[in-house]
């Protein structure tokens, strides 16, 4: 897994799980490991990622039901900062293995999870129009697709998990870019 953390003075951070220093960090009884990468969570200013995995033990096949596989624990590993307070607002986009997942619009860090599931369900527009433009159709998709909304834009704006003013925005630059294009 890499995350590429881009700022606005041109400082790119790139973090790599896949060429950690020791091939098993946390010992022979590491059977999976799950990553976290969690976005200003709770509002602390911070991109952090969380490190877990699951053991195995011999032991455990003491505790196990008849017939069945025994169960793993979980265990916490380490908790990175990859940016802290000072650094949070400078940041302007966050890639996961290339993959655009946060960017920062009108002084917001848009947490773009969301946006990409609900456009990986729902868009079917050309993939490499702007982001504005793809916001702006999924809008108008979701909030045809969603009559019991009843054109509450503030709700069809949380459904692709995008703030109103974000949202607002996007249409705006996309109605004066297809001005430009006339």
């Amino acid at each position: 897994m890499k995350v590429r953390i881009t700022y606005g003075n041109g400082r790119i951070s790139l973090f790599s799980t896949n060429e950690m220093l020791s091939p098993n960090p946390f010992g022979d009884a590491n059977m999976l490991t799950n990553y976290e990468l969690m976005i200003d969570e709770a509002g602390d200013d911070r991109i952090w990622l969380e490190i877990q995995y699951y053991r195995v033990s011999d032991s455990y096949r003491d505790e196990m039901e008849s017939g069945k596989a025994p169960i793993a624990r979980l265990q916490y590993g380490w908790r990175f900062v990859l940016v802290d307070p000072v650094s949070f607002d400078d940041v302007i986009a966050v890639h996961l293995d290339d993959k655009l997942i946060a960017w920062r619009e009108d002084g917001v860090l848009v947490n773009g999870n969301r946006f990409n599931m609900c456009e990986m369900i729902s868009y079917s527009g050309n993939p490499n129009a702007s982001v504005d433009s793809r916001m702006v159709e999924l809008y108008r998709y979701l909030d045809a697709a969603h009559p019991e909304l009843e054109g509450d834009k503030t709700a069809v704006c949380s459904l692709m998990g995008i703030p109103e003013s974000i949202f607002d925005n996007a249409k705006a630059r996309e109605m004066l870019a297809s001005t430009e294009r006339e």
